[in-house]
């Protein structure tokens, strides 16, 4: 099967990672949006806040098309258009 949207990959400070498909072109990638989502995925997985995300990736079809580290992690997270941008796509 053909893969549609990309995945982002988190890494969370306690080593766990989740996997999730983010609804955003290859071309436009929402790394705010992954963010959110993998710390939702965290959550309904282990019931426990999530710890700090320190690595993310986002992969297409096993090409990875960008990766984050906890620097650039955090400025998105601080971002306000990042999470604005975020929370108005449709799941």
């Amino acid at each position: 099967m053909k893969q549609t949207d990309p995945i982002f990959i988190a890494e969370f400070e306690n080593g766990h990672q989740t996997c999730t498909a983010v609804f955003c072109s290859p071309d436009d990638l929402d790394p705010a949006r992954g963010m959110m989502l993998a710390r939702r995925a965290y959550t309904s997985l282990k019931t426990e806040p999530p710890p700090p995300i320190i690595r993310a990736r986002f992969e297409f079809n096993d090409v990875v098309l960008a990766t984050y580290d906890q620097a650039a992690l955090a400025a998105i997270d601080t971002d306000p258009q990042f999470w604005l941008r975020a929370n108005q796509r449709v799941p």
